[in-house]
């Protein structure tokens, strides 16, 4: 399964055009960065991103799980942005109900 960290690390690597640069803006070490773009391709059993001394660029596979990865994170921050809402202006729920004693989760 793919990990929302490991997608996000993925569209700043290929924004930045390095592993570097991704690490600056995302506060993570470059070690971090590349051992989550190592995980990506290990589990995917290809390729992401091709590597030179100019920095990395994506493979057709790294273009199109960027594109996927983009869309599903915008998807994510238009649901915690409904959810923000719902929660300030009261229309929607989320928690156990008070009827139901905490003892039985």
């Amino acid at each position: 399964m793919l990990n929302v960290q490991r997608l996000k690390v993925l569209r700043e690597v290929v924004a930045q055009g390095s592993f570097s640069e991704a690490a600056g803006v995302l506060n993570y070490t470059q070690s971090a960065v590349s051992q989550a773009i190592a995980t990506l391709e290990r589990r995917r059993a290809c390729a992401l991103l091709e590597r030179d001394r100019r920095g990395v660029r994506p493979t057709t596979a790294g273009e199109r799980l960027n594109e996927h990865a983009g869309r599903i994170l915008s998807q994510l921050d238009a649901a915690e942005a409904e959810l923000g809402r719902s929660r300030a202006s009261g229309a929607a729920s989320c928690g156990w109900p008070p009827s139901r004693p905490s003892a039985r989760l």
